[in-house]
């Protein structure tokens, strides 16, 4: 606050771009999705701890939209912190490793792959597969998708499978969930590790 005008205009790189996009998949969160949640918890409370008692106030239709928001952001969120593991991957080198030769490479080549607009773009369709991955549930077009409702398992607004389903669409998101973002975030600072490593030497003569 103390800065001038001009010093708080934040720049745009692709790391502001894609922490803009985790801001706003977390206010997609707070307005479309905790209100539901806060109500179901009241619900709940208010008839000695029933926890079927959102169901009488209409829930199972009211959860449909929460639902599919919570996910999409949900795969958003996860996804664009696998991104920017990436990202500062790619940015570790020059910041780190002061060489004209180095730094020449990064420029031709690191950096190519996260600009503002790439990012930006990685984004939007980060929303749209998210999005894509959703629609089948809410439209309710099978078994396997089944659809979205108060789920009485988990107490909020959910998945809800059929009677009897072994395996639905919720197993898959959660096997899809944490392994591709987890990747991605390993990939990245492995790749860190590697250069640290690998510069051992380098850093040493200059103490």
């Amino acid at each position: 606050m103390s800065l001038g005008l001009r010093q708080q205009q934040i720049r745009t790189t692709a790391s502001s771009v894609l922490v803009l996009n985790l801001a706003i998949a977390d206010l997609f969160y707070s307005v479309l999705c905790l209100p539901f949640i806060f109500t179901i918890y009241l619900i709940i409370f208010r008839s000695d701890l029933d926890l079927e008692a959102p169901l009488a106030h209409g829930f199972e239709n009211k959860c449909q939209f929460s639902a599919f928001f919570r996910y999409t952001t949900c795969i958003s969120e996860w996804t664009t912190i696998g991104l920017m593991a990436l990202e500062k991957s790619n940015r570790f080198l020059p910041f780190r490793f002061i060489t004209i030769s180095r730094y020449a490479r990064w420029q031709k080549g690191g950096y190519r792959w996260f600009t503002p607009k790439k990012s930006a773009c990685y984004c939007l369709l980060i929303w749209i597969l998210s999005i894509c991955m959703q629609m089948p549930t809410l439209l309710e077009v099978g078994a396997f998708f089944g659809k979205f409702g108060y789920n009485v398992d988990t107490i909020k607004c959910d998945f809800v499978s059929s009677e009897g389903q072994s395996f639905g669409m919720r197993d898959f998101f959660f096997l899809m969930e944490a392994p591709i973002p987890c990747a991605l975030i390993l990939v990245g600072y492995i790749a860190i590790i590697v250069r640290i490593k690998s510069s051992t030497r380098f850093m040493k003569k200059f103490g």
